[in-house]
């Protein structure tokens, strides 16, 4: 009796024992997810710190002032999605300003039609009545090892941040009504690019304007088939005069040769067209002599193409004759260059394309830089400008114009091949001042290898294969042993 009544109270001690350290375990538990959702603690333990938001988006989350949302429309189960998720909730650990929400457009079709969706992987970032679209291509780009491409996440993210903080976007306008490629056509995926660097873009018809309106940071013309009238070139002319930018992207001539408007128009800048359409054995794209891949000479708008090795696809290219160094006012720089072998076809009319002693020898210069020699005071059409976050109108109050004999290049079926996108937004960058907006290094995947020794192999297989199972073998030996002595 006095045995069984021990043993029951040797029970009752261990069930209440047990008990407590139930409650203990379950209060820790407990604690611990309510410190979780009020503290996050993130250890990034991998070797090129991918998964750290860099100082320069640290600083730019510390100056938020209004509430940020971003929505991201990510497919579930995909790499890209898991890593851009996992950049946004970055920014969300990172300031109590940023709250990230993702969605599925396969499983809620309704919200991606709302926002017109199309794409995995692109992010909509919203601040009061202001947004910015991030496309997935402004998120992913080519790096130094072609089977990881680099993730540019960041920056984009980071760079529609500071935009929205600003209070107005830098605005381009789209000339039209001259037969130019249109933002809602052929310059659909350009237009892409534009906005989610945080431009606004706009049709320009100057006949029913009847002016450049004064937020015109950059005037962009895209292969104009039509002349201009009179009084277009005059208002041209007028907002060039007063310091506004122009990207001018002209084509070959054709049946009727240049036109007379926008052969005086580019006069005005010192830059002529040549009447003929570029040929370049040495640099044709994949053999096509026509289509050009030509060199990029040294400038703030090719540097960043030639560090990464990216070149130009240009189909159909008219030479453009300027004189090198400073005349009549300006300063001229080349951008893009054929080789010596290259010629300036002016025989338009024949289908046979050979050299002779009427086309324009090589090398030819298809795209330069205009600038003024003295840089003039800041201007109204960009003073709306002047105090937003990487944007340097002092910079740029000298740059004039970029001219490029080629506008099929930015069309929907070419831009996205090699670097054409790249100059194009650094030449729109470069005109409007924002060629020193943030930076961040791209995050890239490495691939992490070991060289072992012969030594060390026969480590490691000793150490794996015989030592570390015979020790669990002889636990298991002692274990029953002791077991059964009892």
């Amino acid at each position: 009796m006095k045995l069984s009544l021990f043993g029951q109270r040797r029970r009752l001690r261990r069930g209440a024992q047990m008990a407590l350290v139930t409650a203990a375990v379950v209060g820790i538990v407990i604690l611990a997810n309510v410190l979780a959702t009020r503290h996050h603690w993130r250890w990034d333990l991998t070797a090129q710190s991918r998964f750290t938001l860099s100082q320069q988006t640290r600083d730019v989350l510390g100056g938020l002032q209004n509430q940020v949302d971003i929505t991201a429309f990510l497919v579930a189960g995909e790499e890209t999605s898991d890593q851009i998720e996992v950049l946004l909730k970055g920014y969300e650990y990172a300031t109590d300003k940023v709250k990230v929400k993702t969605v599925d457009p396969i499983k809620q079709p309704s919200l991606a039609y709302k926002y017109n969706i199309k794409n995995n992987g692109t992010i909509l970032i919203e601040s009061g009545s202001q947004q910015r679209r991030i496309e997935p291509y402004n998120l992913f780009g080519e790096g130094d090892n072609p089977y990881s491409p680099e993730f540019r996440g960041e920056q984009a993210v980071t760079r529609a941040l500071m935009d929205l903080s600003r209070q107005s976007a830098t605005a381009v306008y789209f000339l039209a009504g001259h037969g130019e490629k249109s933002l809602d056509g052929e310059l659909s995926r350009t237009n892409d690019y534009l906005t989610g660097e945080g431009y606004t873009t706009r049709r320009l018809e100057l006949p029913q304007e009847g002016k450049i309106p004064g937020d015109a940071a950059l005037v962009v013309v895209a292969g104009p088939r039509k002349d201009l009238t009179k009084e277009e070139k005059e208002l041209l002319f007028k907002y060039l005069d007063g310091g506004g930018k122009l990207l001018a992207l002209m084509d070959p001539p054709g049946s009727l040769g240049i036109p007379a408007g926008w052969q005086e128009l580019l006069d005005r800048l010192g830059v002529n067209m040549a009447p003929a359409v570029t040929v370049d054995p040495q640099r044709g794209y994949f053999g096509d002599a026509l289509t050009l891949a030509p060199f990029l000479a040294e400038h703030e708008i090719t540097e960043k193409l030639a560090g990464q090795d990216l070149a130009l696809v240009l189909p159909g290219t008219v030479p453009l004759r300027v004189e090198e160094g400073k005349q009549n006012g300006y300063q001229y720089s080349p951008l893009l260059r054929t080789s010596d072998k290259a010629w300036g076809e002016t025989n338009l009319k024949e289908n046979n394309v050979k050299k002779d002693d009427s086309d324009l020898a090589g090398p030819l210069t298809l795209a330069v830089a205009v600038e003024k020699n003295q840089p003039s005071q800041k201007v109204d059409v960009s003073s709306s400008n002047s105090d937003e976050a990487g944007v340097d109108n002092t910079a740029a109050a000298g740059r004039l114009a970029v001219v490029v004999g080629n506008s099929a290049f930015i069309g929907s079926d070419m831009v996205d091949m090699q670097g054409n996108a790249d100059f194009f937004m650094n030449a729109a960058g470069w005109l409007v001042g924002r060629d020193n907006i943030i930076t961040i290094r791209p995050k890239t995947s490495e691939a992490t290898t070991v060289q072992l020794t012969r030594e060390s192999a026969q480590k490691i297989f000793y150490g794996t294969v015989i030592l570390l199972p015979m020790a669990v073998l002889l636990t298991g030996v002692f274990v029953w042993v002791r077991r059964r002595s009892r």
